[in-house]
């Protein structure tokens, strides 16, 4: 199965359709947004000329031009395509209900040419619900003007503005009676049902005049059962797509009033705000969790797959989203994170939204990735932080048993030298003792010292607080040679100092250096400086940063995340010396927007942000991603708390 990179989101927690940018519908996952995909196949083309007499037109060929965006400040997108050759122009609006679970797409075909044109608006679906390529059924029922396909609990039921003409066959190159093959020539031969590996297509008839245009409506409803599905599947046409519009618009835009303001020169503001969007794509309500990104790879052919919960990327993105100005969403996902934590105080490397433990490859104790472990316990701690003094202690009381579970797993890794054992670092690809994990086990114990003082139970405050001090005693010297953090020791024990851009970590997130001690913020502008000078990358639209030297993962790309980790730490500079000194302040400003642009310039048209964002033969990877939106987020909040 081919590895697709989406140009474009939509979902509402429990669906989530991801959409190329000719249209094509990639993903349609449901009724977890992270399993099943139930989509294999999902384009849109346009038949041109008389039946059987002219040719068909995907609108992924080369003819077409295309557009593609998002309605401002809104989760619903909006692809323009215009073939000249055949004097033809195609808008399609998609969104997902936010309440129910329907995909609703409105085609409007107009003649742009100087003469009439005739032929078909065609939509083709290659459904396997419930990621079974075969034991699907579906059936043409006329009567509900719909078709159904079903798979034991899943039933989708399709329909809208009736088609003038329906093909269900079998999805086989060989078939005889294959839907996509019978849209060639522009004529569906209309059979009513097939089981199996099953596709679908639909074609509505157009003869129009020059400047005439025809408007259709294709809905998808998705439930358990058949009757369920076709009963939201008739509301929804009876409310018709302006108004399913309209309430998509206004839920979406009640939705972002929430959200903090940010006064910024574009494309900082709008790309704020959809990452505040994009976010709230991959998280799930029910459950509190959120994506690492949208699956794109579920074969895991190029890669692991993207489509489960990290605990650390989670926390990344609750983090900043607290900060924008949604807390409700991170105490859910800390009720998440309380149902998820393993009786011995730690979490795994990743998860299914539900909180079942995802497949991996870093699940036995000795190649943990510790830092999931650190970086949750950071979070509860931050948010913590940031409560309204009355509330505090409330929040420590239902998340102690929390803290003091992890933190005590936490110190029975720790070796002689005060440094955590065996572990897998952040990138999943080395195993030892490392600087990042270290720091965030560090804020882990600094945060339990501060809730035990909290609660007057002094002796492990005492203890916490010690043993962090020791780590960053360690770290300090031992893994800092003058102008960098080693990445930490490798499995054999060796100091491993190959430059890698986690080392951020020591500052942002983690906070075991401070801006507020010379000597510290000293080290902070070495690193700031060393990492662009070993880790650049350059692309056509700036310099990007590597995630460390010699990285191959995806031909050695650059980072989104790694990128906007540097311009957020050059604007934590930045934040620090507008009270010391502007000039300095300033600098460090325009040294972090560069970062912020290329990020921009290598994300998707519709403004969507990446993991990985090129210097191979791939552009961009897995996107859209939490934590690289989440660390824009920080970024855009740090900017504009520095004024214009």
């Amino acid at each position: 199965m081919a590895v697709y990179q989406p140009n474009a989101v939509l979902g509402n927690s429990h669906t989530l359709v991801t959409l190329g940018e000719a249209g094509e519908i990639m993903t349609l996952f449901y009724p977890e947004i992270d399993f099943p995909q139930n989509l294999r196949e999902g384009m849109p083309a346009v038949y041109i000329g008389a039946p059987r007499e002219g040719r068909l037109r995907w609108t992924y060929e080369d003819c077409w031009q295309r557009r593609q965006s998002y309605v401002p400040r809104r989760n619903i997108l909006v692809t323009e395509l215009v073939c000249p050759e055949a004097g033809l122009s195609l808008e399609i609006t998609d969104l997902v209900h936010p309440r129910r679970d329907v995909f609703a797409r409105r085609f409007r075909l107009t003649n742009i040419s100087a003469h009439p044109q005739q032929g078909a608006l065609m939509q083709y679906l290659y459904l396997r619900l419930g990621e079974m390529p075969g034991r699907n059924s579906a059936r043409r029922l006329d009567d509900r003007q719909a078709v159904v396909q079903y798979f034991r609990h899943i039933c989708f039921a399709m329909g809208g503005d009736w088609p003038d003409a329906v093909q269900i066959g079998k999805a086989h190159d060989s078939a005889h009676n294959r839907a996509k093959w019978d849209m060639a020539d522009g004529v569906l031969e209309g059979q009513r049902e097939e089981l199996g590996d099953v596709d679908t297509a639909y074609a509505w008839d157009f003869d129009l005049q020059p400047g005439d245009s025809l408007e259709r409506t294709f809905l998808v409803s998705a439930s358990a059962t058949e009757a369920s599905a076709l009963a939201q599947l008739e509301q929804c046409r009876e409310d018709g797509f302006d108004s399913l519009y309209e309430l998509t618009d206004h839920w979406w835009g009640a939705w972002l009033s929430a959200a903090a303001p940010v006064e910024l020169p574009n494309p900082f503001s709008e790309i704020y705000y959809r990452s505040l969007l994009a976010t709230r794509v991959i998280y799930d309500d029910r459950y509190g969790s959120i994506l690492a990104a949208p699956e794109f790879d579920p074969t895991f052919e190029r890669c692991g797959g993207y489509g489960f919960v990290w605990p650390r990327d989670a926390a990344e993105v609750v983090l900043a989203l607290e900060r924008a100005g949604y807390p409700e969403m991170v105490e859910r996902y800390f009720e998440w994170a309380r149902a998820t934590q393993n009786p011995a105080g730690y979490w795994e490397q990743r998860y299914w939204l539900n909180g079942e433990r995802g497949p991996g490859w870093c699940s036995f104790l000795d190649s943990i990735q510790i830092d999931q472990t650190g970086s949750m316990v950071h979070a509860l701690g931050v948010y913590g932080d940031r409560l309204p003094v009355h509330e505090r202690s409330g929040f420590y009381e239902r998340f102690w048993s929390v803290v003091e579970r992890a933190t005590g797993y936490l110190l029975g890794t720790l070796g002689p030298s005060g440094l955590h054992s065996q572990a897998f670092d952040l990138w999943e690809k080395f195993r030892g003792s490392f600087v990042y994990s270290n720091a965030s086990i560090y804020a882990a114990f600094t945060t339990a010292a501060g809730w035990a003082a909290a609660r007057h139970q002094d002796h492990l405050a005492m203890q916490w607080n010690a043993a962090a001090a020791r780590i960053k005693q360690t770290l300090l010297a031992e893994c800092w040679n003058g102008r960098y953090f080693a990445r930490g020791y490798n499995e054999a024990g060796q100091i491993d100092w190959t430059i890698d851009s986690s080392m951020l970590g020591m500052l942002d997130p983690f906070g075991v250096l401070s801006l507020d001690v010379p000597e510290e913020r000293a080290m902070v502008e070495n690193m700031v400086r060393v990492i662009p000078e070993h880790l650049t990358k350059h692309l056509p639209e700036g310099l990007a940063i590597m995630r460390h030297e010699w990285d191959d993962y995806i031909e050695g790309s650059a980072g989104g995340v790694n990128t906007l980790w540097l311009a957020r730490v050059l604007l934590r500079l930045a934040t620090y010396y507008a009270q010391h000194d502007t000039a300095q302040s300033q600098a460090y400003r325009e040294l972090a927007e560069p970062y912020l642009r290329v990020v921009i310039a290598r994300g998707t048209s519709t403004g969507l942000l990446s993991e990985l964002i090129g210097g191979g033969p791939t552009p961009r990877w897995a996107v859209p991603h939490g934590w690289a939106m989440a660390s824009f987020i920080s970024c855009a909040l740090l900017l504009d708390g520095l004024g214009t």
